[in-house]
């Protein structure tokens, strides 16, 4: 059974916008993997730049145990980098901001 050109147009065009969609959804898929990505980047950046002002704050009034104390969050999210295990790259992740969050107290109080 042979197809009129009209039909043969309209399967080619029909398969090009199969194709064309497929790509778009794709190109999208990596888009937003790449920005979250991006994102988590920055996140861990400004958090490790924290603890760095952190520190020097704690140095600043004299309290060296808020010194050594800022590396811990920053060693968390080291490990949370390195990790392939999905549990333990979310606890440390989870470690991380948790104990950022407990010297920013700690400093506040200290400071105050």
């Amino acid at each position: 059974m042979t197809q009129s050109p009209d039909e043969i147009e309209a399967t080619l065009t029909d398969a090009i916008n199969a194709m064309s969609a497929e790509h778009y959804h794709l190109s999208y898929e990596r888009h937003a993997s790449s920005i979250r990505i991006a994102v988590a980047q920055n996140v861990a950046t400004n958090g490790r730049l924290f603890c760095a002002l952190l520190a020097f704050a704690n140095f600043s009034i004299g309290w060296h145990w808020g010194v050594a104390y800022a590396a811990v969050p920053v060693g968390f999210a080291w490990i949370a980098d390195l990790t392939d295990r999905p549990w333990l790259k979310r606890g440390c992740a989870h470690s991380s901001v948790l104990t950022a969050a407990m010297l920013a107290v700690a400093t506040l109080l200290k400071c105050w």
